[in-house]
């Protein structure tokens, strides 16, 4: 099972983490569907296979980052999870929920956006409006 707040505290989506390869992930959640741009170009590299709200991006085979796209939408669906999770989810409750530290990622907080990065290096974005803040993406970069 995947799960976004322990993916946020470890780094890693269940079986899925940087490092792997693509075949190793595609064992694993079945065949992605690519990025147009690997479409016309096959073998070209740094762009993302999805699965569902999943993007995992490649580059020379292997998984370079994990991203989960939280919003727009009603749901949060992940391969290998039966039930997807509400959407959105409001800043306050994704902080909430996480079972590590963290401290306010400055490179992506800016205009009407904030971030935070975990212990584990994973990045977690939101999108603020006049009334509340919503999560929209949560992402672990191999670099």
């Amino acid at each position: 099972m995947m799960d976004i707040f322990a993916f946020a505290a470890s780094g890693h989506l269940g079986p899925i983490h940087c490092g792997m390869s693509l075949d190793e992930a595609e064992t694993l959640l079945g065949p992605g569907s690519p990025h147009p741009a690997i479409r016309m170009k096959p073998g070209i590299d740094g762009y993302p296979y999805y699965w569902e709200s999943l993007a995992l991006t490649i580059r020379g085979g292997i998984v370079e980052d994990v991203t989960v796209h939280t919003w727009p939408g009603p749901a949060i669906r992940l391969p290998l999870t039966p039930d997807p999770y509400p959407a959105p989810i409001k800043r306050e409750d994704f902080l909430k929920a996480l079972d590590c530290e963290y401290e306010v990622y400055e490179p992506l907080t800016f205009g009407s956006q904030s971030a935070i990065v975990t212990e584990a290096g994973v990045q977690a974005a939101f999108y603020h409006d006049d009334e509340d803040e919503f999560l929209i993406m949560v992402s672990k970069y191999a670099r």
